[in-house]
C-alpha cells in the first residue's frame, strides 16, 4: 500500500456535504477523495491510506461509530487520524466518538478558519509521528548493527546505569559469566571477580570520573586466569552518565609469553650447562692426571696416599655430575626412534614400587592404572625421569605420615592420557605455585639438604616440564596450603 501524506478521504452519504468539505479543503492546498458510504471506505482503505479521514456518524449503510471500529481494527489512532463530523453536540455523543477511537470530534456547523486550523493540527501530528517511527526504525537498526558489532569483537562489554542497571551487554560477557544474562552489573561482576577482586577494582577504577582506566588481574581460581579490564563513564544524556566496561581474556596470551620466556630460559640454561661441562670435564681430566702421577711417586706417606685417594673419588664424582649437567644438552637422548614407544604403565608399575620400598611404611603408595595404558612416544628414561621427579617431590612435600595417589587413564576420543599425581603433603600458596617449574627454583629452606649433595637442586619440575612441552603434551599443577599438591600430565599417546 502508499500513503499519500496530505490526502483527506472525506466519507458522508450527502453529496452536498461532501463538496462544501472538499471545497474548503482543496482551496487549503490538499488533496482530497471523496466516499459516500461506509463499505466504499473500507474497500479504499484497502488499496490506500489517506493522511486523514473526515467521517460522519450518520449514514445509511455503516453508522459512523461502527465504520470506526472497522477502521480501527486495522488502523491505530496514531497511525490514521479519524475525525468525527456530526450535527449531534451532546456531550455523550462526543464522549462516545472519541471512546471508540477517533482522534477529534466537530460539530456542524462550523467556522471554516477552526476547522482548518484543526485538520492542519491532525495532519502535523501525524506526520511528526512517522517521522519520529522513521528515526527509531533507524536508530533499532543501527542498535542491531552495534549489537552485532559488539558480538563480534574478542571483548566481553557492559554498559550500566548510576544505578547499576545493564542498559546493553554483548554475547561475549554472557558466555564469561556462564550464560547468564544478569540484570544488575554487580552480578556481573561477582560472577567474574572474587569479592576481594571486586573491592581492588572499586578502589581503581570508580575513583576516575574521566578517561579510561585499564588494569589486569590475575584470577588464580579461576579459569580466566588473567583479565584485563577497562572501564570509562560517558554522558548519555543531560545529567545521566553511564560506566562502560571491557574484559579480555588474555590467558592464553599470557601462556605463550611464559612459554617464550620459558623457551629463552631452556636455551639460556642448556648453552650454560653445555660450556659448564666442558669446562669441568677439562678441569676434571686434568687434576685426575696429577693425581694419577702424583700416586706414581714411591716416597709418598700413607696420608698423602689417602688424599690422593680422595682427590680421585672426588674427580669420579665431578664427571658424574659433568655427565648429568651435559644431559640437560642432549635432548634427543630422551626421543625414541620414529615408531618406538614405551610401556606407561610399567613405568608408572616402577616408579610406584620403588618409591615405596624407598619410603617404607611412613608414605602410602597407591597405583590406580590399567595395564592396558596405550604406549607413548618416549623412552624409558624419559618417563622415569619425568614420573620419577614427579613422585619424588610429592614425597619430599609429606612431613610424617601421607599417601600419594598416582593415577593414569586414557582421555577419550583424544590420543592422549592423562597422569595424576596426588599427595597429601603441604601444599603451597599460589606465588610458590606458579613458580615450581622455573629453573633453579626450590621450595626447600636454605640448609634442608645440607646433608647430601645436590648439584641441580631446582631443575626437577623444570625438566619434567621440558620434557613434556617438547613431546606435545601439557603439565598443569594445583596446589593450596596444607592441602597437598595435584599435578596432571597430559601426554600424547600412539
Amino acid at each position: 500500500m502508499s500513503a499519500k501524506k496530505q490526502s483527506v478521504l472525506v466519507v458522508d452519504d450527502d453529496q452536498m456535504s461532501r463538496h462544501l468539505l472538499k471545497a474548503i479543503l482543496v482551496s487549503a492546498g490538499l488533496d482530497v477523495v471523496e466516499s459516500s458510504s461506509g463499505t466504499q471506505c473500507l474497500d479504499y482503505l484497502e488499496r490506500e491510506i489517506p493522511a486523514l479521514i473526515l467521517l460522519d456518524i450518520m449514514m445509511p449503510d455503516f453508522d459512523g461509530f461502527h465504520l470506526l471500529g472497522e477502521i480501527r481494527r486495522k488502523h491505530a489512532a496514531d497511525v490514521l487520524p479519524v475525525i468525527l463530523v456530526s450535527a449531534c453536540s451532546e456531550e455523550k455523543d462526543i464522549v462516545h466518538g472519541l471512546t471508540f477511537g477517533a482522534n477529534d470530534y466537530l460539530v456542524k456547523p462550523f467556522e471554516r478558519t477552526t476547522f482548518l486550523a484543526r485538520i492542519y493540527n491532525h495532519l502535523t501530528i501525524s506526520q511528526m509521528r512517522k517521522r519520529v517511527d522513521e528515526r527509531c526504525d533507524r536508530l533499532a537498526g543501527l542498535l542491531d548493527v552495534q549489537r552485532a558489532l559488539g558480538d563480534m569483537i574478542p571483548e566481553a562489554v557492559m554498559v550500566h546505569n548510576q544505578e547499576g542497571v545493564i542498559l546493553y551487554r554483548n554475547e561475549m560477557l554472557q558466555r564469561m559469566c556462564g550464560g547468564d544474562a544478569h540484570a544488575l552489573a554487580h552480578e556481573a561482576l561477582r560472577a567474574l571477580f572474587p569479592i576481594d577482586v571486586i573491592g581492588a577494582m572499586e578502589r581503581a577504577f570508580l575513583r576516575h570520573e574521566s578517561g579510561i582506566v585499564e588494569q589486569e588481574f590475575c584470577l588464580l581460581d579461576s579459569e580466566l586466569k588473567h583479565l584485563v579490564v577497562r572501564s570509562a563513564v560517558v554522558e548519555v544524556g543531560k545529567g545521566e552518565v553511564a560506566r562502560i566496561w571491557s574484559f579480555r581474556d588474555v590467558t592464553k596470551l599470557r601462556r605463550l609469553e611464559a612459554d617464550m620466556h620459558g623457551e629463552a630460559e631452556l636455551l639460556s640454561v642448556t648453552k650454560f650447562a653445555g660450556e659448564l661441562s666442558h669446562y669441568m670435564r677439562a678441569l676434571l681430566s686434568h687434576i685426575g692426571e696429577l693425581a694419577v702421577q702424583l700416586g706414581t711417586i714411591q716416597d709418598i706417606n700413607v696420608l698423602a696416599a689417602q688424599h690422593i685417594s680422595s682427590i680421585s673419588r672426588s674427580v669420579q664424582e665431578g664427571v658424574s655430575f659433568a655427565d648429568r649437567v651435559a644431559s640437560l644438552t642432549a635432548g634427543d637422548r630422551y626421543r625414541p626412534a620414529e615408531g618406538e614407544s614405551e610401556d606407561l604403565y610399567e613405568a608408572l608399575r616402577v616408579v610406584a614400587e620403588a618409591t615405596q620400598l624407598s619410603v617404607g611404611e611412613r608414605i602410602a603408595i597407591k597405583l590406580e592404572a590399567e595395564p592396558s595404558l596405550p604406549r607413548v612416544p618416549l623412552t624409558m628414561r624419559s618417563l622415569s625421569s619425568i614420573l620419577g621427579n614427579v613422585v619424588s617431590n610429592a614425597v619430599e612435600a609429606i612431613e610424617g605420615q601421607g599417601w600419594i595417589r598416582i593415577a593414569a587413564h586414557a582421555e577419550p576420543g583424544q590420543h592422549a592420557v592423562r597422569v595424576r599425581v596426588e599427595d597429601s603433603g603441604n601444599g603451597m600458596d599460589p606465588a610458590t605455585t606458579e613458580r615450581v617449574c622455573e629453573p633453579f627454583f626450590t621450595t626447600k629452606a636454605p640448609g634442608a639438604v645440607a646433608a647430601e649433595m645436590r648439584p641441580l637442586k631446582g631443575l626437577g619440575m623444570w625438566n619434567v616440564h621440558a620434557l613434556v612441552r617438547a613431546m606435545g603434551g601439557s603439565l598443569t599443577l594445583s596446589s593450596k596450603p596444607e592441602a597437598g599438591t595435584s599435578v596432571v600430565l597430559d601426554i600424547p599417546s600412539m
